[in-house]
């Protein structure tokens, strides 16, 4: 699976050196001969081949965008009063995943109930999934990563020669009023009351079916499975009970097999939930235009 390290030192620590290298990229070759537009991708530290890519494929050391995001959280007015950082490095450390947690930088003024801010950020030098930065709410009651009903919370490069991943921790100074209204957002979920009927439309509708040539197919087994999650949360029929369920998918992924990297399900459900959750869908089930237009 991977390094695994959790460190709490009342600030934001720096990338472990196990993954803090500059990756080296060779010509594949053929018959002897190098290949133009191919080339590996090589861990220095381990010399073991970690991915491969295109003349477009730029991988850059992890610490660029890691340590432009350190520094911006370091020079944010954020509390980070017993901050925990942990890191997980995948697959010979090709590709790696941090989440720090601010457990002093709560919301509970918004929301009225115990909650965090939460930071996350991922990349990958064999292009599994983007190089990526975002930060979010975690409802502690559950540990559910609060995904975002707004996109600018979060940031994502793709690995090309443009690509600028020293920018990336530019984002932090906004987070705090980003999330203030986040938490607001969140809280107003609560008025709206969603059936259990109208809850069963909106999960099948968006996670437990299909088009097929012949029509609709609902995936039964799913949608059960996300009704059970559903129930499970003993709050009032609302949206906010809707944004639980759907946030819970995302946080809590099964474990993977032996040999696959849990962070290629991870960020694609957490991809999915975050379309539902910013869609057309959720904000008319959630009638996100009246606290727009309110706000």
């Amino acid at each position: 699976m991977g390094a695994y390290e959790v460190i709490q030192n009342d600030s934001i620590l720096a990338l472990p050196e196990h993954l803090n290298y500059d990756p080296i990229r060779e010509h594949q070759m053929r018959n002897g001969i190098p290949v133009l537009d191919k080339f590996w991708v090589i861990n220095p530290l381990t010399d073991r081949v970690i991915g491969d890519g295109k003349t477009q494929h730029r991988p850059t050391n992890f610490n660029l965008m890691w340590e432009s995001l350190r520094q911006g959280l370091l020079g944010s007015n954020l509390d980070l009063t017993g901050a925990t950082t942990q890191f997980w490095g995948y697959d010979d450390d090709a590709s790696f995943r941090a989440e720090i947690t601010l457990p002093n930088h709560s919301f509970a003024g918004q929301l009225h109930e115990a909650s965090c801010m939460k930071i996350k950020a991922v990349d990958s030098h064999d292009q599994k999934f983007k190089r990526q930065v975002a930060a979010m709410i975690m409802r502690l009651e559950c540990l559910n990563g609060m995904i975002c009903m707004v996109e600018n919370t979060s940031m994502a490069q793709k690995h090309t020669v443009n690509a600028m991943p020293e920018v990336m921790g530019a984002v932090a100074s906004a987070w705090p009023k980003m999330l203030t209204v986040e938490a607001e957002r969140m809280n107003y979920l609560r008025s709206v009351a969603v059936t259990d009927n109208a809850a069963v439309d909106f999960y099948t509708t968006t996670l437990a079916s299909r088009k097929t040539r012949t029509g609709t197919e609902i995936n039964k087994a799913r949608l059960n499975y996300i009704m059970h999650i559903h129930d499970s949360y003993k709050m009032p029929n609302n949206a906010y009970k809707v944004y639980n369920t759907l946030t819970h998918l995302s946080t809590h992924i099964e474990t993977q097999r032996e040999g696959t990297c849990p962070m290629t399900k991870q960020l694609r459900m957490e991809g999915e939930i975050q379309s539902i959750i910013q869609g057309d869908s959720f904000r008319e089930l959630a009638h996100l235009e009246e606290f727009s237009l309110a706000a």
